[in-house]
């Protein structure tokens, strides 16, 4: 479990910081301006509207708890299928090694 939860974490970060870097250019999903946003609705922000998600005017108000479910399930589920993958590979490999 810990493990996942590294992964989980490193990918997330990875996406974030991924997001970080193209600014504007992430054209579907920006998770730098949903944790952006987040941060500012629970503080005092410059209330600058960014476009985290596609179509986000036409999302109105769902259009932040659709990005933050988003956000969390991404990793999870990247976590999810490389688990599945190694619990399949890895015994086969190792039938074949011995």
């Amino acid at each position: 479990m810990p493990k996942s939860i590294l992964l989980v974490s490193l990918f997330l970060s990875m996406q974030i910081g991924v997001d970080a870097y193209m600014g504007d250019a992430a054209e579907y999903f920006n998770a730098w301006y949903v944790v952006l946003t987040c941060v500012e609705i629970f503080t005092e922000g410059n209330g600058t509207q960014l476009n985290f998600i596609m179509r986000q005017a036409e999302l109105g108000l769902a259009a932040l708890p659709i990005a933050l479910a988003i956000l969390i399930a991404l990793p999870l589920l990247f976590v999810i299928i490389m688990e599945t993958v190694c619990k399949m590979v890895v015994p086969q490999l190792q039938t074949k090694g011995h």
